[in-house]
């Protein structure tokens, strides 16, 4: 018995957005074109506009950060992703079923 799929939704400016109507688009493993990762509603003009006014603002805000305040955020980002790159590993890639590929593949890529 097969694990059962997940569906998702847009995650825009912070937030989870409802789902509404009934279509879904599969989302295939492009490894295993056999496998179904995951649904996901198709997203419209509306979706994309709020998409773009969110990174647009982003930038905005980030374009004003120093330099070294951008790179002390990177940095930390990356530090903090290290440390818990196998929880978020697990905590992602269990229900896809591509662990054995995306872990060593992580090590090999993160100090």
């Amino acid at each position: 018995m097969s694990e059962p799929v997940i569906r998702l939704s847009h995650y825009i400016a912070g937030e989870w957005l409802a789902v509404n109507g009934q279509e879904w688009t599969t989302d295939i493993n492009p490894s295993n074109a056999t496998e179904v990762l995951a649904y996901v509603p198709p997203g419209d003009a509306t979706e994309v506009d709020r998409a773009a006014e969110a990174a647009y603002s982003g930038f905005e805000r980030w374009r004003v950060v120093s330099e070294s305040q951008r790179a002390e955020i990177l940095h930390r980002t990356a530090n903090l992703l290290a440390q818990r790159r196998q929880d978020i590993t697990i905590e992602f890639f269990t229900k896809t079923k591509t662990v054995q590929i995306i872990v060593p593949a992580l090590a090999r890529e993160l100090p």
